[in-house]
């Protein structure tokens, strides 16, 4: 028995969901993104100084006049950095929560529907055959060649699934894997 919470009222987001996402996503100004090596790269990049330590200097820059050991260093940067990649964090977290509600949404409604329609198929498949139904022969037809398009037929998971078993325990008549197996020796008595 499934454990997940069906939802009472199915709601549909606006269809404008997607525009004033991407809208959103516009006017933040954010970089554009970039491939998962270069991402894994500039991430090393980036946590190999803490914050608190990007923080220190910062604070050193400004109470020598903008430099460190007589190199300059642009604190008033490097805080407007810290404060975006701190404010694009949150962002982040935002759009990981709304991401994970919309997906659990999806496969909430796909579900619901899947079920019913599973329940349709089934029948559609027995009811065919009666005379009453013959005019859905067609339709069952497709609808059986979609379903096979998307999964195995049941045959070919049934053959593989055969063949891919094997016996747990082997024999006991003395042959293992088309060797026979000798009886050990009896040890020789020990004097007492």
């Amino acid at each position: 028995m499934s454990d997940h919470k069906k939802p009472t009222k199915l709601r549909v987001a606006p269809s404008n969901a997607v525009a004033m996402i991407d809208a959103l996503m516009q006017s933040l100004g954010y970089a554009p993104a970039v491939s998962k090596a270069q991402r894994s790269l500039l991430k090393a990049r980036g946590t190999a100084v803490p914050d608190d330590v990007i923080e220190l200097l910062v604070n050193l820059a400004e109470q020598h006049g903008g430099e460190i050991a007589g190199v300059p260093f642009d604190a008033r940067a490097a805080r407007e950095c810290l404060a975006r990649a701190k404010h694009a964090r949150d962002v982040a977290k935002a759009a990981r929560r709304l991401s994970m509600r919309a997906v659990s949404d999806a496969l909430q409604n796909l579900a619901l529907v899947g079920d019913e329609a599973m329940g349709m198929v089934l029948m559609l498949d027995r009811k065919v055959r009666s005379p009453k139904a013959l005019a859905f022969k067609e339709a069952n037809d497709q609808i059986r060649a979609s379903m096979r398009k998307q999964g195995r037929s049941r045959k070919v998971a049934q053959k593989k699934a055969a063949s891919t078993t094997s016996p747990t325990n082997p024999p006991h008549n003395g042959v293992s894997n088309g060797t026979v197996v000798k009886p050990a020796a009896p040890l020789p008595a020990q004097p007492s």
